[in-house]
């Protein structure tokens, strides 16, 4: 027996001091192993060495059994061990070419198989599982990257099929085929003759096909025929808001295209409504040798919304001394600045329709040496449709360029949108840093330390929110932690700062009704920073508010009702495909369902009951990769189903039964199941309710939201299984107190935690009410 415990001692020792990406491979391929768990908890590894890439081997050879495993993790098994592959960065290590020699060819076997299978599962029309197309999109990305000629020969077979063909992931499967790709030439002669069919696919060359053309005169461009010009002619001619992009790239391609046609559509990217897309008309035309071209370059440079773009342009085409004296403008610069900014695609993605700047000033900035020149610019877009709201806010210019585009920041003071963007930009460079709030809860001591910097009238209800440590010697700020609570004052809800003698309440009645308690830290830490007084009292600018008579409502929703039997397939998509609030039809379903009910006077549930099932009967046609978007629990049809049952459960029980049966396949969630139970027990249907709910009751899930917990209780409980309900909700409860007092809990965010709160407290009541 001490042998045998030496023994493993020893193996306990070799284990520790093996490599973190081994061990965490190893740990997942035992038999009750979660191997895509392991690596995501491992994070970011450099991967270079042999030993490395022979365990990285071991879990590829594994993927043929380990394919479907069910999982902890975000990722699926495939796609965790694809994505090892992607952080072998040096070509030249043991572990890239052992990956190259044999990993590869086995990888193919594999995307081989899968891709079989995902085929054999379209031809029986049966709904994809979670994650199938993206795994086999992930395994492409790969092989193009390996570059050999098995791996680009899979690359160009799925791009002539359309595999995944409206999947963003093109991009960064055709990206690597640069200039130095031994088989870029190939892929881009093969792709050409003739060029997929799948617009996203067929953009995603074109961008691959322009970097390659930037550094290789000689490069045959795939778009350079008849053909090509006619797809890029489509692009550059559509007024479709998701061609803007493809439209751009036809642009830029129109500089490497000599062909007797692109002349014409120079012209027509020319006239384009995007001012961006004549931006890149005009570089175009300079490359062309069109003098016309940079003429058109300086009269953009006027305009505030292509002004930086076409400045860049004149740069990269050293022309730098045509930029007109009146582009450079402090005010016009710093709405040029903002309005670019909110073009970019992780923003608006468009111009604004009004610019002013709000104000300008010189500031002494975190660690800048001289003041610096601040600008806040005022911005109005018009909303994407008749009914919505128009977008207005305010946005800073200066060290950084940067809108909150919520919370009302508009509302306040000047000095406090200062404050807000300058304690932001200190987070963002890490001079200020966030703690975890839940150990200082659990730190009694340090709490009441805290507590006894407030000395102003008896706090109540005090519930401490966010921690921050932040670099006293570089920011010059007296202390170096500062705590911000809700808390009530003389009956007034608020926040208290606890910041030594800068210690200060602010009543929530002096903000925008969306202000958080971060919005509020920030604020008192910039003023500070900034070295701007102290307010005592916030008068906050109006907000303006647009008024749609009902008739308005109907014409217009009613309109984008009848364009449904007409949709192409992509369109239907965008009306009521997955995250429903990017839908206008979700977003004013309920507007016009008010409207609609008041000009006929029917009751608002007849026509809720008849709108839904008009897009239930459009989100039911296409194929079934389809319908997995247009049936989706966050798509139009998901998100206005509860209404819809409230609407028809108690007539129409037989209604919700062939409703559940045809959401459950594609609401195999805790969401969907929360829906479809709910629906269930409404309709008298409890045996389904307990059926659907069941199987999951371990589920991991099942801590983010209690409703499917408190169901399965109650039926217990009516169904004489009452210790067993007893016992789901004393482990639903210890579970969620065990989430609100964990050492991440911070960084779920106020709401999140509200909600929590909001489970626990309904638990306890539910657990009193059944067991009093």
């Amino acid at each position: 027996m001490p042998q045998i415990g030496q023994a493993q001692l020893v193996d306990a020792i070799r284990s520790w001091f093996r490599d973190p990406l081994v061990r965490a491979i190893d740990q997942g391929l035992k038999l009750d192993g979660d191997l895509a768990w392991e690596l995501e908890q491992l994070g970011y590894v450099e991967i270079e060495s042999q030993e490395q890439g022979e365990a990285i081997l071991r879990a590829v050879g594994r993927l043929p059994q380990l394919h479907g495993q069910v999982t902890q993790a975000y990722n699926s098994v495939d796609s965790s061990v694809a994505n090892l592959f992607l952080q072998v960065y040096d070509t030249d290590s043991e572990a890239y070419v052992l990956l190259w020699r044999r990993g590869i060819p086995e990888l193919i076997q594999h995307y081989e198989t899968l891709q079989r299978e995902y085929d054999q599962t379209l031809r029986d029309e049966r709904v994809p599982e979670d994650g199938q197309l993206d795994g086999l999109l992930e395994l492409l990305k790969v092989l193009a990257t390996y570059q050999t000629r098995e791996g680009t020969d899979l690359v160009i077979e799925a791009a002539r099929s359309g595999l995944g063909g409206e999947n963003y992931q093109w991009y960064s499967i055709l990206s690597p085929y640069t200039a130095e790709h031994p088989q870029s030439e190939r892929l881009f002669a093969e792709l050409a003759q003739p060029l997929p069919q799948a617009d996203n696919i067929a953009e995603s060359l074109l961008d691959a096909a322009n970097s390659v053309a930037v550094d290789d005169e000689g490069f045959a461009h795939p778009f350079a025929s008849s053909a090509g010009l006619i797809r890029l002619k489509k692009w550059l001619s559509s007024s479709d808001e998701d061609d803007l992009l493809k439209a751009a790239s036809a642009a830029v391609a129109l500089a490497y295209l000599d062909l007797p046609g692109r002349d014409v559509l120079l012209d027509v990217a020319a006239s384009h409504r995007d001012v961006r897309v004549r931006i890149e008309a005009a570089a175009a035309a300079v490359h062309a040798g069109l003098p016309v071209g940079l003429e058109r370059l300086v009269e953009y440079c006027k305009d505030v919304h292509a002004s930086v773009s076409a400045q860049e342009q004149l740069i990269q085409l050293e022309q730098s001394d045509l930029i007109p004296a009146d582009a450079l403008e402090p005010k016009f610069n710093a709405m040029a600045q903002f309005s670019h900014w909110l073009q970019s695609e992780s923003e608006l993605y468009r111009s604004p329709d009004e610019l002013d700047v709000l104000d300008q000033r010189q500031l002494h900035w975190l660690d800048s040496d001289e003041p610096l020149q601040m600008s806040l610019v005022r911005y109005r877009s018009a909303g994407q449709t008749l009914l919505d709201d128009d977008d207005i806010g305010v946005g800073i210019v200066g060290s950084m360029t940067w809108s909150f585009f919520s919370e009302g920041i508009e509302q306040l003071p000047i000095e406090d949108i200062y404050a807000i963007h300058c304690a932001h930009e200190a987070h963002v460079q890490y001079f200020i840093e966030e703690l975890d709030a839940s150990e200082l809860l659990e730190d009694g001591i340090r709490l009441n330390s805290y507590r006894e910097q407030w000395t102003g009238e008896p706090l109540e209800q005090v519930e401490f929110v966010h921690l921050f440590r932040i670099d006293k010697l570089i920011l010059k700020i007296p202390q170096s932690t500062t705590a911000i609570a809700t808390a009530v004052l003389d009956g007034e809800p608020g926040w208290v700062v606890f910041d030594g003698s800068r210690s200060r309440w602010y009543p929530q009645s002096q903000f925008p009704e969306a202000t958080t308690a971060l919005f509020v830290l920030r604020l008192h830490i910039g003023r500070q920073l900034l070295g701007f007084p102290a307010v005592e009292v916030r008068q906050l600018r109006a907000v303006e508010h647009r008024e749609l008579a009902p008739e308005t409502v109907v014409s217009e929703y009613e309109n984008w009702l009848g364009e449904l039997p007409g949709a192409s397939d992509e369109q239907r998509l965008d009306m009521l495909g997955s995250y429903g609030e990017l839908s206008k039809l979700n977003r004013h379903f309920d507007k016009y369902v008010a409207a609609k009910a008041s000009l006929t006077n029917q009751t608002q549930e007849a026509v809720y009951v008849d709108t839904y099932e008009r897009l239930l009967e459009a989100a039911q046609r296409g194929d079934v990769t389809q319908r997995v978007e247009t049936l989706d629990a966050f798509a139009v049809v998901g998100e206005k189903f509860p209404d819809y049952i409230n609407c028809i459960a108690a007539e129409d029980p037989q209604r919700v039964a062939k409703l559940i049966d045809l959401f459950e396949p594609y609401w195999d969630h805790y969401l969907g199941r929360r829906y479809l139970a709910k629906a269930a027990v409404q309709a008298g249907l409890r045996d389904e309710a307990q059926r659907i709910l069941e199987p999951h009751v371990d589920d991991d899930d099942n801590i983010f939201g209690n409703e499917n917990t408190q169901i399965l209780a109650e039926i217990w409980v009516d169904t004489g299984r009452v210790d067993e309900a007893r016992e789901l909700l004393s482990k639903a409860n210890k579970r969620i107190q065990d989430e609100l007092s964990g050492p991440d809990i911070a960084e779920y965010g106020e709401e999140f935690v509200e909600e929590l709160r909001l489970g626990l407290k309904q638990n306890q009541e539910l657990y009193q009410r059944l067991f009093p």
